[in-house]
């Protein structure tokens, strides 16, 4: 049995920026809080790709152990395993079962830039599998229910992924069950801002603090650059 087995197509940047996670939240428009962030004993996270390729088992502690868990890139040419857990080995598992797993290609998950261009040419996600039960686990809600609560600086990247977040140059801050998070954002404008066949796309640096329970608040925002980008 598979829970939410679908495929999707690969959607360009302007796409995914339309359904940004941060039009649910109050901003505070302190620009003073990026001053006064103290980087000592951050993660760096120089970008998404970087930090999901160094990504393992140790990085992430699900809720519930399920029998087998992997967490993988998907792109254009098929998908890469980066990582991979569970109570059993995936040679342990029935073989049915593995078979469902390797033919599970989808299109879905945490965008990241793997290419040139504005496409996000690939995407993270995470197959579980328990029994006979296979759970796709590519969005911040589902991710956060695979997690229970969130433990280390990494599953807090992760979610801050999994909503449309993003890493250029930046930084995660463990405080207590607080993570403090130095990360980037992209907003859509209006169809008229550019040239026919181009759209604007706004990018900003945000300041964001993630509970234990994978809650976002964002805490600051500060303009970056304006760009029209054909598509």
């Amino acid at each position: 049995m598979i829970k939410r087995l679908r495929t999707l197509p690969l959607r360009l940047a302007l796409v995914a920026v339309a359904s940004f996670g941060l039009a649910a939240c109050t901003y505070t428009f302190n620009e003073g809080a990026f001053e006064t962030f103290d980087v000592q004993n951050a993660l760096v996270i120089s970008d998404n790709l970087s930090f999901v390729e160094d990504l393992g088992e140790a990085h992430i502690q699900p809720d519930t152990t399920p029998d087998f868990w992997e967490i993988r890139i998907a792109g254009e040419n098929g998908y890469q395993t980066i990582g991979m857990g569970g109570s059993k080995a995936f040679s342990e598992l029935p073989a049915a079962t593995a078979e469902a797993v390797q033919s599970l290609e989808l299109m879905e998950g945490a965008p990241i830039f793997c290419g040139d261009g504005p496409r996000f040419a690939c995407y993270v996600y995470i197959i579980s599998v328990t029994g006979d039960a296979i759970e796709v686990v590519s969005n911040a809600d589902e991710l956060v229910h695979f997690l229970g609560t969130i433990d280390t600086p990494s599953e807090a990247a992760l979610v801050a992924m999994a909503d449309n977040y993003y890493f250029s140059d930046g930084w995660i801050r463990q405080d207590g069950a607080r993570y403090t998070v130095l990360a980037t954002a992209i907003e859509k404008g209006q169809p008229w801002e550019c040239t026919p066949g181009s759209v604007k796309l706004t990018t900003y640096q945000v300041l964001l603090e993630i509970g234990e329970l994978g809650r976002i608040d964002v805490v600051a925002r500060k303009h970056l650059e304006d760009r029209c980008v054909d598509f």
